[in-house]
């Protein structure tokens, strides 16, 4: 039973090394912060559907875990910053609820590296698929470091989260299976995992792949060899990040003092599979993106370089491993376990000092977009894609929805949209009319792979789109 139900309650909510205090710290960042990442190219779009109660996914029908508070409120028709904050909050309070919960386990403090690494725009991680995935995932080691009695019920639904939250789970796959085979005595094991299997199997099997996690296989193969990986944007990104120096450098360290002890067999399987999970993430993301979604693609990766930590400390502490009297292993368990709880700050301490670098740009951002949103003269825009500066802006291919959120969120009297159009095509007068002809005054034009929208599936009590109102084509002359 967790400790909060029994005298070791302070313990419980505040922590060995009061690193409980850091969850109310980082809610409040959550909150304060949130807000200027949400009104951010994938974030608004999922906002814009939420709001239209509209579908969100394929087979990642675990993050309903993450979007139902938001859902209800839209329903109910709630203020729009109660549903933003809705799902804002729903994952960090999560993470807490289950550090609270898993009080007995000395690696409760993985929750932490949840939430604190990443690179420096790590603190816009609200709504994370791939945040969702880690949390079952760290909640399934603690499963099986109490080893719980329910655990052939917990684990198997643990791992339909971690597969059914996003792509990047199978990476840790291989992961829960090493950990497993410590926590577990042989037959039981070899049962766990058989049953972890035939999920998998199942999930490979019968529920169909994405078009987006089919370009990743093939994309896989395509760049498997040596050449490409090395002069690839994803290996020069990631081997000038400094925010993956401390996890990757920890795998090192707790490497070299595996060697000379006797599960060093156990800690090289653990760092051969640490480096295939780096070098499978370098070929798949071997194109690059936008920086905050390099920093999501590697997340994993960097959980699991902190997860060896936790690894090793399974390990020493194990009689299995090691010829300790049991009066000697609890002595070592204790001591280990309070180096363990001052990680939470040394962590949360190079998060704080990371997410200061992204501030001023989001920041503007959000200025900006709100600027040009209430100087709207007409309710439909279709505006040169140049106008927003790429320095300002960064990606701005869900304008429409940021901009149409963005009027809402200031309640203006009618709901403002903008569609960004290249503009030699904006200067070329016959096929804007045409569009405007096929676009009449009933549709809503958003990103480009998606089709138009009818206004009347549009939900009119978050956005107010006038009828008759026609896009109309504005700052015609080329930007300087």
């Amino acid at each position: 039973m967790p400790a909060f139900f029994g005298r070791h309650s302070t313990l419980t909510w505040i922590g060995a090394s009061r690193e409980g205090y850091l969850w109310p710290i980082y809610l409040i960042c959550v909150f304060v912060l949130g807000p200027e990442r949400w009104m951010h190219t994938d974030s608004a779009f999922t906002l814009f559907r939420i709001l239209n109660h509209q579908s969100l996914f394929y087979d990642r029908w675990a993050c309903e875990l993450l979007v139902w508070p938001g859902q209800i409120l839209a329903y109910w028709g709630a203020p729009i910053n109660w549903v933003m904050q809705s799902l804002n909050l729903c994952l960090p309070l999560m993470m807490w609820g289950a550090w609270l919960l898993f009080s007995h386990s000395a690696h409760r403090w993985l929750y932490f590296a949840m939430g604190f690494l990443g690179g420096a725009e790590a603190f816009f991680i609200g709504y994370s698929e791939i945040g969702l995935c880690t949390w079952a995932f760290i909640s399934a080691i603690q499963c099986l470091s109490l080893n719980l009695k329910k655990n052939w019920i917990t684990l198997p639904i643990l791992l339909f989260v971690i597969l059914h939250a996003h792509p990047a789970g199978w990476i840790y796959v291989p992961f829960l299976a090493l950990f497993t085979g410590i926590f577990y005595p042989g037959k039981k094991a070899f049962i766990t995992l058989c049953l972890c299997l035939i999920l998998g199997l199942l999930k490979w099997v019968f529920f169909s792949t994405t078009h987006y996690d089919a370009n990743l296989i093939h994309h896989f193969r395509d760049n498997l060899d040596l050449y490409t990986i090395y002069n690839s944007y994803s290996f020069h990104y990631i081997r000038s990040a400094a925010y993956f120096f401390i996890p990757h450098a920890t795998v090192i360290a707790c490497f070299c003092v595996s060697i000379f002890n006797p599960w060093r067999w156990q800690f090289t399987a653990f760092t051969l599979a640490f480096y295939a999970a780096l070098i499978a993430s370098v070929i798949v993301y071997s194109d690059g993106d936008a920086t905050i979604n390099m920093e999501k693609f590697f997340y994993p990766v960097s959980i699991l370089g902190i997860l060896s930590l936790a690894f090793y400390h399974s390990l020493s502490n194990s009689p299995k491993y090691g010829m300790i009297s049991t009066k000697d292993h609890a002595i070592r368990f204790n001591y280990t376990n309070k180096i363990t709880n001052f990680i939470p700050w040394f962590i949360a301490l190079c998060f704080v000092l990371n997410v200061q670098k992204p501030l001023p740009f989001y920041q503007n951002r959000l200025l900006q977009l709100e600027k040009i949103t209430r100087k709207m003269k007409n309710n439909k825009e279709i505006q040169a894609d140049e106008t927003f500066q790429k320095s300002i802006f960064g990606s701005t291919w869900a304008i429409p929805y940021e901009t149409a959120l963005s009027s809402t969120r200031m309640h203006l009297s009618s709901t403002h949209t903008i569609k960004n159009e290249n503009f030699a095509t904006i200067l070329d007068s016959a096929k804007m009319k045409e569009i405007q002809r096929r676009i009449g005054d009933s549709l809503f034009l958003g990103a480009i792979f998606e089709l138009p929208q009818s206004i009347q599936a549009i939900n009119s009590h978050y956005f107010n789109f006038p009828k008759g109102t026609r896009y109309r084509v504005v700052n015609q002359n080329a930007p300087q």
